[in-house]
């Protein structure tokens, strides 16, 4: 079978509480996995660490717990490892616990909604693995058949490209059954959003400077900007080049997105390491949101909105949130 995982050895072990979840992974895995070595349960995660460390490229530890036990996991040595934790987005989540570990040590986040697998992350993160590529967008997208590119040197620049990204999501029109201009606005408040977190939070520089006066970036301050439509999904990446999230504010980004729901008021305050997000805002406009973190080096956040429901349909939906942090 020549599916996504057909590039790389892998090895998975499945460590579920919740038997649906575990039932449905293990499926999933099966159909598209052309070089799935080790599907486990629990008891045999130590074993099957140490029975596939000789022969498989990557191990993806695939589970719904943060306890000890998979902590002690993350020491099998010379071996790449990726931690995916599946986080319900609600008070049940692990994240939400006090004995919760650090997790400085968590590779990946994937929330799910308890009903259907997030095919289109799951799809993103095995991709990843494959790719020397850490940052951009694309492989949660389908073949993308629209896109556009900037490059950030100056603050004022920041409404131009709100009326470029609005314009470009109404030019969608023709590929969706519903007038667009509701979203366009959606996704001009994110890339607001996520501007400002990338020229002032981010940059230690301007952090406690006023936004009401405009700053200059130098090439080693430049912001990446990208957005991309494949049909279905716009995606909004915003790239900076300080990585200053802080294990503290991960957790906090983790834990308050796990918890987060519509009528819920969250807010990340401004100042911590970069994480300076309006997450209220985004969490009501997005469809989803994936940061990447290379901490130190660089950082990444990418919005997702499903442009094919309806105003009704997206107000009702559950937004999906993904975290990869790789070590520099």
């Amino acid at each position: 079978m020549n599916g996504i995982l057909s590039s790389i050895s892998q090895g998975f072990i499945c460590d579920f509480v919740n038997q649906e979840l575990d039932e449905k992974m293990r499926k999933f895995l099966l159909l598209i996995g052309a070089h799935v070595h080790c599907i486990v349960n629990a008891n045999e995660t130590s074993e099957c660490y140490q029975n596939l460390i000789a022969n498989t490229a990557h191990i993806f530890h695939l589970t719904d717990r943060l306890d000890e036990n998979t902590s002690s996991q993350l020491l099998a040595p010379l071996v790449k490892k990726q931690l995916v934790l599946f986080s319900l987005d609600d008070f049940s989540s692990p994240l939400t616990r006090e004995s919760a570990p650090d997790l400085n040590k968590l590779n990946t986040i994937v929330t799910w909604d308890g009903r259907s697998l997030p095919y289109r992350q799951l799809s993103g993160l095995f991709k990843k693995m494959g790719s020397e590529r850490f940052f951009g967008y694309e492989r949660y997208l389908s073949p993308v058949l629209l896109s556009e590119s900037h490059q950030i040197i100056d603050s004022s620049q920041r409404s131009v490209l709100r009326r470029q990204l609005a314009s470009f999501v109404e030019r969608l029109e023709v590929f969706i059954d519903h007038p667009p201009e509701f979203f366009a606005v959606f996704a001009a408040e994110i890339l607001d959003e996520f501007l400002m977190n990338a020229i002032w939070d981010a940059n230690p520089k301007y952090r406690e400077a006023s936004r009401k006066i405009a700053v200059q970036l130098s090439d080693e301050e430049r912001i990446s900007v990208e957005w991309g439509f494949d049909g279905i999904f716009l995606a909004i990446s915003v790239k900076d080049q300080f990585g200053t999230f802080t294990p503290s504010s991960l957790q906090a980004l983790a834990t308050r997105f796990a918890t987060a729901s519509r009528k819920q008021q969250v807010q990340m305050h401004r100042g911590q390491g970069g994480a300076g997000l309006g997450l209220h805002m985004v969490t009501q406009r997005a469809s989803g949101l994936v940061t990447n973190l290379v901490p130190g080096v660089a950082s990444e956040i990418i919005g997702f909105i499903d442009l094919t429901q309806s105003l009704g349909e997206h107000a009702q939906r559950r937004p999906f949130f993904q975290l990869f942090c790789r070590s520099a």
